[in-house]
C-alpha cells in the first residue's frame, strides 16, 4: 500500500481551486519520491492557512515497527489502523465536523487518560474514536467516511475488503472456550456466536486459560478473526454478572432506537454505544475487576 500526499485546495465558493501555486499540480506538496503521511495545515488567529507540513518517511520505515510484527493477518488489520487515522486527522484539520470531533478527543483524553497506568488503553480509545464514535450531521463515524470517500480508491485489494471488516467490527465480551496451537476458540457472551481467534504471542501462553472472560473488539471472518486491542481479562466468576448488566444495558438500547438502527445492527451499535461505559468501569474498578 503506498499513500502519498499530493496537494492541498480550498473552497472558494462555488468549486474548490488550488491554494496557493503548485500545491495541487505537478508534484504537488510531497513532489518527491518518499512515502508522505499526516498532512497539517498551521493558520493563524484570523482562521487563515500560513504554511503547510507535512512528514515524510522512506518506504522501508512505513508499516509496523519489526517488533509488533506477527507474521500473521492481524499484521494487515493494524497497518491499515494507521491509514483510517490519516483520513481522522483530516477531518480534525479540514472538515467543518472537525472541530466537533476534536471536543470529543479532547473530553475523553481528559476523563480517560488514554495510554496511560491509571487509564483506558491506547487500543480502546483509537478503536472508539476512528470506528464507534458518530459524529456530525450525517451521524457516521471516520472510518464509514472514509469507506464512501475518493481515498479508498488508492487501495489495492484486499485494502477495501480489510477495511470493510474493520468497520464490522466492536469491542464486546467473549469466553474463552478452547486454547489451540495457533488459535482459539471464542464465544460472545450476549450472542453465543463462537469465533476462531488467531494466537498471536505478545501474550504469554499462561496468561490465556480457558474460561476466562476477555472484553475485546475482534475482526475478520468469523473462523480466522484478529484482535484490534489488547484484551481486558476477567475471571470465569464475573460471566454471570456481566451477562445480566449488558443483557439489561442493551434491552435499554433496543428500547430507545429500535425504530432507528436496523435490526441487524442492533447488536454491534449496542456495543459500540456502551464503550464510554465500559471506560468508566475500567476506571472505576481497575483492568480486571468488573462492578457496573
Amino acid at each position: 500500500m503506498r499513500i502519498m500526499v499530493y496537494g492541498i485546495k480550498q473552497w472558494n465558493g462555488t468549486s474548490w481551486e488550488e491554494f496557493g501555486a503548485g500545491s495541487a499540480s505537478g508534484g504537488g506538496i510531497s513532489n518527491d519520491s518518499v512515502e508522505s503521511y499526516y498532512p497539517s495545515v498551521t493558520v493563524n488567529n484570523a482562521g487563515y492557512p500560513i504554511k503547510g507540513v507535512n512528514m515524510k518517511k522512506k518506504k522501508d520505515e512505513y508499516g509496523l515497527p519489526a517488533d509488533m510484527k506477527t507474521g500473521t493477518l492481524n499484521d494487515e488489520y493494524l497497518e491499515l489502523l494507521e491509514f483510517i487515522a490519516m483520513y481522522g486527522m483530516m477531518i480534525r484539520q479540514f472538515f467543518k465536523e472537525g472541530k466537533e470531533l476534536e471536543r470529543k478527543i479532547a473530553e475523553y483524553e481528559n476523563k480517560y487518560k488514554p495510554g496511560t497506568p491509571e487509564g483506558i488503553s491506547n487500543g480502546l480509545f483509537m478503536g472508539y474514536l476512528h470506528i464507534d464514535y458518530r459524529f456530525g450531521k450525517t451521524g457516521e463515524t471516520i472510518l464509514e467516511r472514509l469507506l464512501k470517500s475518493e481515498y479508498l480508491k488508492k487501495l489495492n485489494m484486499p485494502g477495501p475488503l480489510y477495511l470493510k471488516h474493520i468497520s464490522e467490527s466492536y469491542c464486546s465480551f467473549y469466553q474463552i472456550k478452547k486454547k489451540k496451537e495457533h488459535s482459539m476458540t471464542l464465544e460472545e457472551l450476549l450472542t453465543g456466536e463462537k469465533s476462531e481467534l488467531i494466537r498471536i504471542h505478545d501474550i504469554e501462553d499462561n496468561e490465556v486459560l480457558e474460561g476466562q472472560i476477555w472484553y475485546i473488539r475482534l475482526v475478520g471472518e468469523q473462523d480466522k478473526k484478529c484482535h484490534m486491542m489488547g484484551p481486558y481479562t476477567y475471571n470465569p466468576e464475573y460471566k454471570e454478572i456481566i451477562c445480566k448488566d449488558m443483557t439489561n444495558l442493551k434491552n435499554k438500547y433496543i428500547e430507545l432506537f429500535k425504530d432507528k438502527v436496523e435490526p441487524n445492527s442492533i447488536h454491534r451499535e449496542f456495543c459500540r454505544a456502551i464503550v464510554p461505559k465500559m471506560s468508566d468501569i475500567i476506571i472505576t474498578s481497575g483492568a480486571e475487576k468488573y462492578s457496573c
